[in-house]
Order: structure tokens, then sequence, then C-alpha cells
């Protein structure tokens, strides 16, 4: 019998986590003799009054001890940093921080350690000091020079400054060791500030320190945190070519990806010998062209004569290669295709590069299979969900491997239409391929909703807000899903399994696990919309009844509501009345030894 996954017992010890922390406060509560709002002391089972009295007499001496001792430069200097902690504008300034310069780990930690902020500062500042009455500590002992120009006005169990900084110290420890060691520099000094300026005893501290980091730790339930080490993926059995210098290589750069000019120029300084061509997109796309390759550009239709080139694709005879778009002179193809200008490169090429996001190295990753060529992936996108998950960060980890002849085999899952019925633009061509994900309902529009807030507020709140903005006007889609009618508010398939469960799915532990990772809210069920928010706000998504989880190896969808757009990684694409999705082919793309994710 299978046991529980890691993400359910991550689930299950943040919960465990939380419970415990809430039973110590009202544990030290009682040991404090700190009143409740009934008017009565809360106690500990089994705990004799005596006990009780001897610890608060404890904290009395504790804070004695502390008001009696200077130590000059903190007469100053711990005041000053108490205050900078009022509505926890030194954490927002130090997030603010972490998100410009720390990159992606760094924003992660930022809105880790903002969340778990809130979390605390909202438990311990609405809840526990409405519930409690315990008296701020006499200020006689304390000198005047330490003391706060105001005072706080709120009950003194537990300390909020306390329980907001070991949060914040705790969520952006979870997410980077570095900046989370400094942060718990930080956070120390704001919580014993809060003794040495006589605000607080040292009891109210450590109770809302220990509160503070037990949030922190509950996180987890509704934002797993990401593995370090990357996706696994084998090494192909026939090794791939190691290129010194780049010679042999052939890179597409996208020029509306990344830094304005700064990606060609790098790649030429990292692979010297490397051919670069770059992607000029056009001002304006005409109406009824192909769609777009999911970074924000058109990509050109196919056609044209074939070239010779080394790299035969299925079906065609030895020597040439598949066709690619002409410009407008009939000799070259247009700066502005992408795709066009893909297949020039696998022509030309041992090695196929392309530097963009997600929609480029979906083009990209489609040529290169048709060429049998392997691929270079550059990240230089807004997400990069592929590269983050090979653990490709940045341009020098891609750099490094075609150096040194490092690759794997990854899956590739495609998708077929049915071409009896006429699909548009797309009817007739061969199968579709997506890296990462495909969906149809209301994914495609919580999508959009959830990247244009993500950068702001972070994947699990925007997902969250973006669902409740969507499911106000959507419509369900009626289909058939492996011939059984169903309505659905969405249908998600990952290539590969996906953590976490739910609609935040943020990596995969594998890239060549073989299985389609399938992710249905059921819109039959009453009140279906109602549940489903409700379930992602507690939490308990993998237990409510409009949410189905599972994996497959191929899907059929057939009798697909009319209009029900479609999304390929990323990028919107004409729908279809019949579909057939599974695992296909493999890719060999390179990535170094020890790579790491972002």
């Amino acid at each position: 019998m299978n046991g529980p996954s890691v993400a359910a017992l991550r689930r299950q010890a943040a919960s465990s986590v939380g419970s415990a922390v809430t039973g110590v406060a009202a544990g030290v509560a009682g040991a404090l003799g700190v009143a409740s709002a009934a008017g009565s002391a809360p106690t500990v089972s089994g705990t004799k009054p005596g006990v009780l009295g001897r610890v608060h007499a404890m904290d009395q001496a504790a804070f004695t001890w502390v008001a009696s001792h200077h130590v000059p430069w903190a007469n100053r200097a711990l005041p000053s940093l108490s205050r900078s902690a009022n509505r926890s504008r030194l954490w927002m300034v130090a997030a603010g921080s972490m998100a410009l310069s720390g990159g992606r780990s760094g924003r992660r930690a930022a809105l880790r350690g903002l969340g778990s902020v809130a979390l605390a500062s909202t438990v311990t500042n609405v809840v526990l000091k409405n519930w409690t009455r315990r008296p701020r500590p006499v200020l006689d002992l304390v000198p005047h020079v330490r003391r706060l120009p105001r005072q706080p006005w709120t009950t003194s169990f537990p300390s909020g400054h306390a329980a907001s900084a070991a949060a914040f110290a705790t969520g952006v420890a979870l997410e980077s060791r570095s900046l989370g060691a400094a942060a718990g520099v930080l956070a120390t000094g704001v919580a014993f500030s809060r003794v040495y300026t006589g605000v607080h005893y040292p009891g109210d501290v450590l109770a809302g320190a220990a509160l503070g980091a037990g949030l922190a730790a509950v996180t987890l339930r509704w934002w797993p945190r990401r593995p370090v080490v990357a996706a696994f993926a084998p090494q192909p059995r026939v090794r791939v070519p190691a290129l010194d210098g780049g010679e042999g290589l052939v890179v597409v750069v996208n020029a509306s990806a990344g830094p304005d000019g700064e990606v060609a120029p790098r790649l030429r300084e990292l692979l010297p010998l490397a051919t670069i061509l770059e992607r000029v997109p056009q001002p304006d796309a005409e109406d009824g062209g192909a769609p777009a390759n999911g970074d924000g550009e058109d990509v050109a239709s196919e056609g044209g004569t074939p070239q010779p080139g080394p790299h035969a694709a299925p079906g065609t005879a030895p020597g040439t290669a598949p066709a690619a778009a002409e410009g407008a002179d009939g000799d070259e193809p247009d700066s502005s295709d992408l795709v066009a200008l893909l297949r020039q490169a696998a022509s030309e090429a041992a090695v196929l590069g392309i530097a963009g996001g997600d929609g480029s190295i979906n083009a990209a990753a489609k040529v290169a299979l048709d060429f049998g060529c392997p691929l270079a992936v550059f990240p230089a996108g807004t997400l990069n969900h592929f590269a983050a998950d090979l653990g490709l960060q940045r341009l020098e980890d891609t750099a490094r491997a075609v150096r040194a002849g490092e690759a794997v085999l990854v899956d590739v899952a495609e998708i077929a239409r049915d071409r009896t019925y006429d699909f548009g633009p797309l009817s007739g061509m061969d199968p579709e391929v997506f890296l990462n994900t495909f969906s149809l309902g209301v994914y495609p529009d919580l999508v959009r909703a959830r990247e244009a807030m993500e950068g702001r507020i972070g994947k699990w709140p925007a997902m969250l807000v973006g669902l409740v903005e969507v499911l106000k006007e959507a419509r369900p889609v009626k289909l058939r899903v492996n011939g059984r009618a169903r309505s659905v508010w969405l249908l998600f398939l990952g290539n590969g399994a996906y953590a976490p469960p739910g609609f935040a799915p943020a990596y995969r532990p594998n890239l060549h696990d073989g299985l389609l990772d399938v992710r249905l809210v059921d819109a039959a069920k009453p009140a279906a919309r109602i549940r489903l928010v409700a379930a992602v706000l507690s939490g308990t998504l993998g237990r409510s009844r409009v949410y189905e989880a599972s994996t497959a190896r191929a899907m059929r969808l057939t009798e697909i509501q009319a209009g029900a757009p479609l999304a390929v990684d990323g990028e919107v694409r004409p729908g279809a009345s019949q579909l057939r999705i599974a695992k296909g082919r493999r890719l060999v793309v390179y990535r170094p030894v020890g790579a790491r994710r972002a």
C-alpha cells in the first residue's frame, strides 16, 4: 500500500505545528497569569496554582533585571528599531529589498514573509489581545532615555511586534536560508527591544515569537515550499555534442523577451562561436494570422519551399528539412516569424537554441523534435516555468551545459485534433505539443488573471483573487471526457505530475514520469462555485467533492462545447470539437549536472 505523499505529510505537519503553537500560547498565558476576556485567568490542566505563580514571578524578575542593566549604544538604537517595526513598516521595507535584489528566491521569500506577518498580526492583535487582559509593565524602573515617545495602549500578552518579527524571519527562512539568517538577526533585535524599552514582559515576547514562527510554518499548508533540487530527468542514451565556444549551436533570440537588448550580446560573450539570430516582432498583428507564441508576440504560419539541411523530419527525404516560411523577397524567412527562424536555425545547426519564454520554448521544442536535434533552452522570459523545473536559472547555466555536453531527456505531451472537423487556422496541422500545461474552461482566464497579479501579491493569493473574479462571469463547459458526459468549470492537464495539489500548481518533481496530471472541477454539483472557493480558502480542496485529481497516460475529449478556448503552455488557441492528448515523444534538452531551481 502506498504511504501518504510528501505534500500531505507537510500539510499535516503544518497543521500540527499550528495546533501546538496555539496550545503553547494558551499554556503560557495561564502560566503568566493572563486574564481572559471573561475576567478569569486561563489555567493549564494538571498544573498547580503555585507553579503558575512562580512562573509569573520569574517573568517579572527577568523584566526587572533587563530594566536595571544598561547598554549605552542600545539606549538609542533599540527604541528606534522598535518604532521602525510599528505597523510592520520594517518588514515591508525588508521584503521590498529582497524582492528587488534577491532574484526569484528573494521574491518568494519576501511574499512568504509578508504573508506570515499578515497571518501572525491578525491572530495576535485581533484575536489574542482581545481575549487576554495582561496589563503592560510598570515603567518606574526603565530609564526615560529608553522609553518610547508614545506608549502602546493595547494589552501586553502576547507581543504583536515579536510575533510579526518571528513570522517574517521564519517565512523568509523557509524560502532562503541566507536571507532568513539576516532576517532572524533583525527579528531578534526587534523582539528584545520590546523588553528593553519596557513595553513588554519577556514572557510576552517569547510567546509572541513562538506564535509567529508557528503561524509562518502553517503557511506551508496553502503554499508548499519548492524543492531546491531540480526536477528529475534521466540522461539520454546517446551523448549530446559538447560545443566548446558554442560552435554548431544556432540560437534564436526572441527580441521581446528579457531586458531590452541584453540577451543576444550576453549570449555572444558566453558562446562566441555560436550563431545568434534575433527575432524582431511585428508592430501589429494581421487579422486571421497565426496564434501568438505565448510570449506576447505573433507567430507566422508555416509554408514555402523545403530547404536543405542536415536533419530530416519524419516523412521527408534525407537531406531535406520541413518547410520554412519565406519573406517578402521569397528567399529569406521574415525576421518576425519565430517558427520560420527556428526552422532555418535547425536546418543549419547541430544544436538548436532558443532564448525566450514558455511560448517560444514550446515552438522551439516542436521544431527540435521535427528535425531530431537537441534543444538548448536559455531562460529569457517573464516566468520561465519550464526552465525553472529544469533548474536553468540563468543564461550561464545553459551555456555551461552546452560547453560540457550535459543533457537530459524530458517528456513531451502531444495534442491531436480530429481533422474531420473544421478547426479554423490550425486545421490540418501536425499534432501540437506542450511542455508544461494544457487547459480548457475558465483556466485560461484564470491563468491570465493570476499572472497579472502574482508579481505584486504572489502566486497563491493571485490565484485566489483571480478565481473569485473569473467565476463571477464564467459558464461551465460541456464535453465528454473519455466517453463520459461532463460539465466542468475547468479541466487542467499537466505534462507530468505537478505539486502542490489544487489551483496553483507550481513545480514538477519529475519531467520523465510518462503521466498527465489531470485536475477537474465538476460544475454539475450543487453550489459548485461557492464550495470551490470555500475549499481553496480552507485548504481542503483535496477533500472537496467538486474537485477531482488523478493521473493518466492519455485522454480523449469529445463533443467539446463550441467556443471553449484552449490554453497550451500559457497561449490561448482556437477550440476544437475533439481532441486526444497523450504523452508522445521525448526531447533532449541541455542541462548542467547539479542544476538547482531558482
